[in-house]
């Protein structure tokens, strides 16, 4: 066989085999360098990524930092207000020592000069008497812990001595009660006194003098023995109409 004969047998193509070499070549082509060019862009996003994460961390931190900062400033100024609340409440306790005598008393009718041996200070002592001149009065011992000025210690200390008398003098009671009774016995009495009336010739006036009857029912009743020629017994009044 002659060369040129091998190569127009083996090595021409027609344009169909051309087009279809040149497909299957470009497929070859892009399967070895497609993952190369996939790849760069892919190996960069996480840098990218990295770098974004790690400046919102930094930033979450700084404020983590200075929220942490203001909390303990916050804490430390509380500390210096209740450091200066316990000073000024030592300072009481220190400097005002109750003194005074201890008695039983009624703090409804107690005057100045007994809340004072009570060993009270003049601004509770009038806070008090303002009180009671306005129509104020203490029911019950607890009554006494509400009145402005007196500490919860000076009210305990005064407190197994107060005895309040009762609101109602006994003579009076007893009078409501004696008076409850004679308006009771006059109600009865008043009750029983009924009129004594003829029913066949009594006239209205007569029969609405009685508990339950009107002058509307006591006309009806007057008709009705009219029409019977009188009562001949006094059940018949209930048969009247209304």
């Amino acid at each position: 066989m002659k060369w040129s004969e091998f190569i127009k047998d083996y090595l021409t193509f027609s344009r169909k085999e051309r087009i279809g070499a040149l497909t299957v070549l470009s497929v070859i082509v892009l399967t070895l360098f497609l993952p190369d060019i996939l790849s760069k862009p892919a190996s960069n996003r996480p840098i990218k990524m990295d770098a974004a994460w790690m400046a919102a961390v930094k930033r979450a931190e700084i404020k983590v930092q200075d929220s942490s900062e203001g909390h303990y400033q916050k804490n430390d100024n509380e500390n210096v207000y209740a450091y200066q609340y316990d000073k000024r409440k030592s300072n009481y306790n220190e400097n005002e020592i109750i003194k005074g005598e201890l008695f039983y008393f009624d703090p409804n009718t107690i005057i100045v000069s007994e809340w004072k041996r009570l060993g009270l200070k003049d601004k509770t002592i009038k806070t008090i008497e303002n009180y009671r001149s306005k129509g104020g009065r203490f029911y019950k011992p607890e009554d006494l812990k509400r009145i402005y000025g007196l500490h919860n210690d000076e009210y305990e200390r005064l407190k197994p001595y107060i005895k309040i008398e009762s609101n109602i003098p006994k003579k009076t009671e007893e009078t409501i009660a004696l008076k409850s009774k004679d308006e009771i016995q006059q109600s009865k009495t008043y009750t029983t006194r009924y009129s004594i009336i003829d029913v066949n010739t009594a006239d209205t006036t007569a029969f609405i003098s009685l508990p339950g009857i009107g002058s509307k029912l006591a006309a009806r009743i007057i008709t009705f023995r009219e029409k019977l020629g009188g009562f001949y017994s006094v059940e018949q009044i209930g048969e009247t109409y209304g």
